[in-house]
């Protein structure tokens, strides 16, 4: 999620597995759920990819037509954490009836202990649920 631009004109891919930039290898969920807060593309040849690949991608892409409304629509946020480990970027509705909120790990964390994520700018009438990999 960008400090600068709304997710509706942020491009965001699902590239191979293996990065041809980076060397790194990742897995379909976390491709698919870095990707899910943009506009959403997928960025490889899927004819080639395998069929667990395939079925990732046609995960994530419902998942992200599902919010897709809520994504371009709403109030975006970064969220500040206690621990540099963590990054937190969420979309909000304008009425506040829903929000989806990312929760990523971008390192070992630095502290072992539990916390949770007070959520009083949604709106009361709301419910929290989670998607999860």
């Amino acid at each position: 999620m960008s400090y600068f631009f709304p997710p509706e004109v942020m491009g965001s891919h699902i590239g191979a597995s293996h990065c041809h930039s980076t060397r790194r290898r990742h897995a379909i969920e976390f491709r698919g759920l870095t990707a899910l807060f943009g506009h959403m593309g997928i960025e490889l040849d899927p004819v080639k990819e395998s069929d667990v690949e395939k079925q990732g991608f046609e995960r994530y892409i419902k998942l992200h037509k599902s919010l897709r409304s809520l994504l371009h629509s709403g109030n975006s946020w970064r969220l500040m954490t206690d621990d540099k480990a963590h990054q937190i970027s969420a979309v909000v509705a304008k009425d506040k009836s829903q929000a989806v909120i990312q929760i990523a790990q971008l390192a070992m964390p630095t502290n072992s202990l539990k916390w949770s994520l007070a959520h009083t700018w949604i709106g009361s009438k709301s419910t929290l649920s989670g998607f999860s990999t």
